[in-house]
């Protein structure tokens, strides 16, 4: 429309000189302007703000003709009940061409927030000019936010749908004068988004993204448009625990059942933790709410503020003892630069991590003493045999917990003897990784399942239980990628449930550690394994076969099945839905057939596939990858 409107005015202005170098026989009587000539500035604000220490504003009025002194009659447009009173006339004194209309009002009526529409016009048109507006029409209140600056501002949100990554970036961040820890970012995915384009965000207002930290230990967003749309319609975000409350769940009742949705506010730092947001589009199944934030790196660092380094990472490399006798677990351990008060113990693989920081802190656990970074022997007590951790505590100057770290599970059996025997050597078929990742980059042909032989082992002391050995090792030097030696365990005790419980391959890519979970496993603890085995959740053991359920995965709108998967394969923080073909099988050794492998295409610089449902790979050129993925959103299925 712009456009247009430009193109019309260089035809009038065309037509205009046309007419002026016409010849002197054409008579043209030129308007004249008579009158005062008042007039109000196109160039006056839409928003008057005003201040609650005083106790009016003025509004400039113009003519054009400065030569007598005189009186010009107002009218005006105001809510009923206004706080403002506009009076009825200004005048202007001879040689005078600006007057100002003062609007009076009593601070003491003014709320913050309240913008009231008013208009102030000329109450005799004779007095106007046909070359300026003869009213003006705006809004006028108080704000309840103040700038407080520029915030760095590291964004988790978008990530889930398009594998942006996590930008940080500066966003200007505004306080709320009469709320005490309310927060919003203004236009956070408009131009400072480094991922938009001119198109891709809505400049015509501003949007929001506000935050409740009035309790500091208990940190929300609530529901607002970002102004940012993709193709698929506005984005909105909101907090998991909005939700609740919009739901009319009350907020204490969410801190006391789901404290692990809410973000902190701590030295400045605003942080929420991992899939604790909600995003939506309003043209993508609309209605629909999608879990998002995964990766747990949503943070805004307010202006002044300093971030604090009290991050620990903990590995477990191997296992020592010294001349006396005594085992220690070798671990490596990262801390970050302000981690100086830290402790370490090794506890069995399925204590809870947080109740042994507890015990550490309280003094009722014994650990050691870590100085700095690097490689720590951590003792091993006489009783501790079977599948082992070590737990990093980063305690405060008070002593309470400010960081917890596990390493990786090891196993230890001393002088008792290891449960786990060997079956001999049987296969497996994986389809959750290799489809994954393009055999002939060139000609973007994906790996084709693979059946790779493995030793299997089984527990003696829980029969049913098995472990295939390094069974990912081969599947890592196929596709070229980092793999640290790790068995799957599955869990066969009840032949007819069987699962893989969430583990990791071993595999590294690109820093992302891959696991894979069957589908029947993410819902124990939700339901019993017998309800979910009559729900034909579970895999079954059948003539020394293990085999699991395929499941349609459905598009809600149309009903057609888009693919089918038996599990879920895990990049780092984010899921995508594995086994599409349903070829995910187990053959234990005495049922083990000769098999010959399938035959892989020649593996050139293998990638993983680029594809709805699959995590593309962004390391190089991650921002043209983001602009092809815009209109490319993930297969996601709607927590709401």
């Amino acid at each position: 429309m712009k456009l247009n409107k430009l193109f019309l005015g260089l035809l009038g202005m065309a037509a205009m000189t046309f007419s002026a170098c016409s010849s002197d026989d054409d008579k043209y009587e030129w308007a004249t302007v008579s009158g005062d000539q008042v007039y109000f500035s196109q160039d006056l604000p839409e928003v008057q703000e005003i201040s609650k220490s005083a106790s009016s504003f003025t509004v400039p009025v113009l003519r054009v003709d400065a030569s007598k002194a005189i009186t010009v009659n107002l009218v005006s447009e105001k809510p009923e009940n206004s706080v403002f009173t506009i009076p009825t006339s200004v005048s202007f004194e001879a040689g005078q061409k600006e007057a100002l209309v003062n609007v009076t009002y009593n601070p003491d009526d003014v709320v913050y927030g309240n913008y009231e529409d008013l208009t102030i016009a000329l109450a005799d048109s004779l007095q106007g000019t046909a070359y300026g507006a003869s009213s003006y029409n705006f809004k006028a209140g108080v704000t309840a936010w103040v700038s407080m600056g520029e915030a760095t501002y590291t964004d988790d949100l978008i990530n889930c749908w398009w594998n942006t990554g996590n930008p940080v970036y500066k966003v200007e961040v505004e306080k709320s004068i009469i709320e005490e820890g309310m927060y919003r970012l203004v236009n956070p995915y408009g131009e400072v988004y480094p991922y938009n384009e001119p198109g891709d965000w809505d400049a015509s207002k501003d949007y929001y993204i506000t935050i409740n930290a009035k309790d500091p230990n208990f940190v929300y967003v609530e529901r607002g448009e970002i102004g940012m749309d993709w193709g698929y319609g506005m984005i909105s975000v909101r907090s998991y625990v909005e939700y609740y409350l919009a739901n009319d769940v009350d907020l204490e009742t969410v801190k006391g059942s789901r404290p692990d949705l809410f973000g902190k506010l701590e030295n400045g730092v605003i942080t929420m933790p991992a899939n604790s947001m909600l995003i939506s589009m309003t043209d993508y199944k609309e209605g629909n709410w999608y879990i998002t934030a995964a990766n747990g790196k949503f943070q805004v660092l307010l202006p002044g503020a300093v971030i604090t380094d009290y991050s620990a990472e903990v590995n477990v490399t191997g296992i020592f003892t010294d001349l006396a006798g005594t085992p220690y677990a070798t671990a490596e351990v990262i801390l970050g630069a302000d981690a100086t008060n830290v402790k370490a113990v090794v506890v069995p693989a399925n204590a809870d991590a947080d109740a042994v920081a507890d015990a550490v802190a309280a003094g009722d656990l014994e650990a050691i003493d870590v100085e700095e970074t690097g490689v720590v022997n951590v003792p091993i007590a006489e009783d501790m045999t079977g599948d082992l951790q070590v737990v990093i505590v980063v305690l405060d100057a008070n002593g309470a917990v400010r960081t917890v770290a596990s390493s990786n599970t090891f196993e230890y059996y001393g002088g008792g003897s290891n449960p786990w025997r060997s079956l001999g050597i049987g296969t497996f078929t994986d389809n959750f990784v290799m489809p994954n990742y393009y055999a002939d980059a060139s000609t973007k042909t994906v790996w084709e399942p693979q059946t790779f032989e493995v030793e299997i082992l089984e527990n003696t002391e829980t029969p049913g239980l098995y472990r295939l050995v390094d069974a990912y090792k081969e599947a890592g030097q196929l596709l070229d990628i980092d793999y640290e030696s790790t068995n799957i365990e599955v869990n066969a005790t009840n032949p007819n449930g069987v699962y893989i419980s969430a583990q990791s391959t071993g595999l590294s890519d690109d820093g992302d550690d891959v696991s894979i979970v069957t589908n029947g496993a993410r819902y124990l603890g939700t339901y019993t394994l017998d309800e979910l085995i009559g729900y034909g959740y579970m895999g079954k053991l059948q003539d020394g076969v293990i085999t699991f359920p395929n499941f349609p995965y459905k598009n809600q709108e149309t009903g057609e099945v888009q693919f089918t998967y038996q599990g879920i394969i895990y990049f780092g923080t984010s899921g995508y839905y594995a086994g599409s073909d349903g070829s995910f099988v187990i053959t234990l050794p005495d049922a083990a057939v000769t098999q010959s492998r399938s035959q892989a295409p020649a593996f050139i610089n293998g990638k993983r596939m680029f594809a709805g449902q699959h995590k593309a790979d962004f390391k190089k050129l991650r921002k043209q990858l983001v602009k092809k993925m815009k209109s490319n959103v993930k297969n996601q299925q709607p927590v709401f």
